[in-house]
């Protein structure tokens, strides 16, 4: 506390004071940079070449995001007890990074991106953030190292590529196969297939059905019989990174527009904190002149626009993990069964350094096919996961090129080096529209990654990849629009097969609203986003009050009969149905009930859940196996609706903002430095996709034109320094559904400017 409170290098330094302008000097750019922070904080940056503006980018990230930026890092390299230390949750979470083999990731991806041609971009953005970093005095260090009493270290390509390993970490680490093997055990064969099917007759896939794919596949070989069934338990460490409500875009072509020229929409929602994952900001080169946002720690821009295209990005949600099962030749555990041989284990030592305490020594045993990720009851399963794996020289660059883009067809070919997190891209430029399911995927047979693989057969990993050429891709449909929601990619008729973790009723409302009109503009696409309807309550309520018409209590029934399924704010009607379709759903699957603390299980896909309950109202898997009466759809309907009125009774306020309120948390979730109870609409299953501690991290419009006309915010602000009155000022912003203009302003002198900061070249 002392350190804390020191009035000459404590928290007290880090009170804002007034912005003044500022001059450096660097030996590591060639011209001269000047920077134009506006009246929200957002940096313009304008640069006379490419790697300039890119060192620009690293010094003003690391300026205002640095402990961000460290907590990234250090979140997914095993890092974290270094700093925090005496932590039993702080150290798991570095033994499962160091157990995921995320140290021996960066290794490879590293070492893969150093052949590129393109080694600068990671190079001049760590150069950029180490200017700022080796400035730092003690008394200026962002406030949260000061009250953890650390001291921030240089940043580095290694670290940028660890920011790279969380979002896929947080994107595309998700892997059903525990849970399919579970389910295949305790359900009936018969109920599990139905459930669980991988069913291609979806409403809206993301390019349209009947879009024709011409082309020969290539896949790997496999069948059932390369799988290795069994229970699995739970331990300590979950083989999955929990994600939120999903991410949505969609552009519309000149024919669908009012101002005749395409119009571009993004809001991918993630894990909400302060400061945000997000940092806005706008790069002017004598190349390119480019407005969006990038996450820090990253060089380039993921999302935004320039003078000729906008473009956007959400979660694709393949399945591009595998588990193995390891069969040891003894005990000793150091060799296992390989095909027609035996293969050593490799065993690697990683040193977790503890803060206050001795390391600890964490030692990871390495298959052909990843490292040793689960470890119980005789039964070791490897991890095998595309990002560890596979890898392009060339990846650093594709959010650089993004903002280099003048056409459609320029944007992909600019992105075509992508890897994972496998992303939906959508691009617009002044004539064109269109999508593509952009990453790299294991050219996979029916069914191959469902389950738990036997890893002594060396046939059931994957040899083949999907050419980029053949990467599901919508330009131009005829339909006028395209549009992705977490839902899945295309119909059965793509050759190649794909699991994973799939939304439908997002996609399903946007496609609805988007063909609904004839024409739309800006106004229109914002109010889509902020879109709260329910296509889940469509569906399940009117089969909900139809069963239970002749029930006694009056209540609940007259709000739900009323209701028009949107979540708003004050909605009680949401909240009554959010709690009596939970219980729905767990009373149909009673069978999970002895099941649910000792091992993973998944409840099928909501879409499915309908589909059963509306054809099939007689299922066996309606039937409650404690009593002695034979359950239908029906008596599951009252049962979980007398349920629902005894979970709710003690409630005083059944206001949707009030029961299930928003909060965003500090980054390190440090107290008082987040939000608090946020009270708002929207929910999982609406375009406005809101939980506890997701939603909309970036909201944009772009309408494309001989003048750009756009607009975003974000749930927070620019700086990361909680004193600073740029922390959270866009905040209120954000939850009254409001945006700001975004500009490109080649004029830095037309800026309404907060400050100015100019760095020289010192060659």
């Amino acid at each position: 506390m002392g350190k804390i409170l020191n009035p000459h290098q404590g928290f007290w330094q880090n009170a804002e004071r007034k912005f003044v302008d500022q001059e450096l000097e660097s030996e590591l750019i060639t011209d001269d940079i000047q920077i134009v922070y506006d009246e929200r904080y957002v940096p313009h940056i304008y640069a006379q070449n490419m790697e300039d503006a890119l060192f620009a980018q690293g010094y003003l990230e690391a300026q205002n995001r640095l402990f961000q930026m460290d907590l990234m890092a250090r979140s997914v390299s095993g890092n974290l007890s270094e700093v925090i230390g005496k932590n039993p949750a702080v150290l798991k979470k570095d033994i499962e990074s160091i157990r995921k083999g995320h140290r021996t990731t960066a290794a490879f991806l590293q070492e893969t991106f150093q052949k590129g041609e393109n080694t600068s971009v990671l190079d001049k953005y760590t150069q950029g953030a180490n200017h700022f970093i080796k400035s730092l005095d003690k008394k200026d260090y962002p406030f949260e190292y000061k009250l953890m009493d650390f001291s921030p270290t240089l940043w580095s390509t290694e670290k940028s590529i660890y920011v790279l390993i969380s979002m896929a970490d947080l994107l595309c680490g998700r892997a059903d196969d525990f849970e399919h093997n579970n389910l295949k055990e305790i359900l009936d064969e018969e109920v599990f297939t139905y459930l669980y099917a991988d069913n291609f007759d979806i409403k809206e896939p993301i390019v349209p059905r009947g879009t024709p794919f011409n082309f020969d596949k290539k896949s790997d070989h496999f069948d059932p019989s390369m799988n290795s069934y069994g229970k699995i338990y739970k331990t300590d460490f979950s083989p999955n990174r929990i994600f939120g409500a999903g991410s949505n875009n969609w552009a519309i072509s000149g024919e669908k527009s009012k101002t005749g020229k395409p119009i571009l929409a993004n809001d991918p929602h993630l894990g909400l904190s302060l400061p945000s994952i997000w940092y806005e900001l706008e790069m002017h080169t004598p190349e390119f002149h480019a407005h969006g946002v990038s996450v820090p720690g990253l060089a380039g821009m993921m999302i935004g626009f320039n003078d000729d295209v906008a473009w956007g990005m959400t979660n694709v949600s393949h399945d591009i993990k595998d588990f193995f099962r390891i069969t040891y030749t003894d005990e000793s555990k150091t060799k296992y069964f390989y095909g027609d041989g035996v293969k050593e284990i490799t065993k690697k030592q990683e040193t977790i350094k503890r803060r206050g305490e001795e390391d600890y020594v964490e030692q990871v045993a390495y298959t052909e096919w990843g490292p040793i990720m689960y470890s119980k009851d005789s039964i070791d399963l490897a991890m095998h996961w595309l990002r560890s794996n596979y890898a392009k020289k060339d990846e650093p660059s594709v959010y650089v090129n993004c903002m280099k883009s003048t056409s459609y067809d320029d944007f992909i070919h600019n992105t075509s080096g992508y890897v994972a997190p496998a992303q939906n891209f959508i691009c617009a430029d002044k004539s064109n529209i269109g999508i593509r399911v952009n990453g790299t995927f294991a050219a996979k047979e029916i069914g191959d990654g469902k389950f738990i693989k036997d890893g002594s057969i060396p046939a059931a990993g994957w040899s083949d990849y999907i050419s980029e050429d053949q990467l599901p891709h919508s330009k131009n449909p005829e339909r006028g629009f395209v549009s992705s929601a977490n839902q899945r990619s295309t119909t059965g008729e793509y050759p190649y097969y794909f699991n994973g973790t799939f939304a439908t009723y997002r996609g399903e409302r946007i496609n609805a609203l988007l063909s609904a009109e004839d024409k739309l503009d800006v106004s229109s696409l914002k109010n889509m986003q902020l879109d709260n309807f329910n296509i889940r309550a469509r569906d399940f309520l009117p089969m909900f009050l139809e069963v239970i018409k002749h029930y006694e209590d009056e209540e609940y029934k007259s709000i739900l009969k009323d209701w028009d399924y949107t979540y708003t704010e004050d909605t009680e009607a949401g909240t009554i149905f959010y709690v009596w379709y939970s219980n729905y759903r767990k009373m149909i699957f009673d069978e999970f009930s002895p099941y649910h603390q000792e091992m993973y299980l998944k409840y099928p896909f909501d879409w499915k859940i309908f589909e059963l309950s509306t054809q099939y109202p007689d299922h066996i898997i309606f039937d409650n196996a404690s009593t002695n009466k034979l359950e239908n759809r029906d008596d599951i309907i009252k049962e979980s609706f007398v349920k629902t009125y005894e979970d709710l009774k003690t409630e005083s306020d059944l206001a949707w903002s009030a029961y299930r309120p928003l909060y965003i948390d500090h980054v390190a979730k440090i107290s008082g430095l987040g939000s608090g109870a946020i009270q708002l609409g929207g929910s999982g299953e609406s375009i406005n996709a809101m939980r506890s501690r997701f939603g909309p991290s970036w909201r944009m419009v772009v309408a494309l034109g001989e003048e750009i006309d756009a607009y975003g915010v974000y749930p927070g602000g620019q700086s990361g320094n909680p004193s600073s009155k740029y922390y959270k000022d866009m905040l209120e912003s954000w939850v009254e559904g409001d945006y700001y203009k975004l500009k490109l302003e080649k004029d830095p002198n037309k800026i309404s400017a907060s400050r100015n900061l100019k760095i020289k070249s010192g060659r």
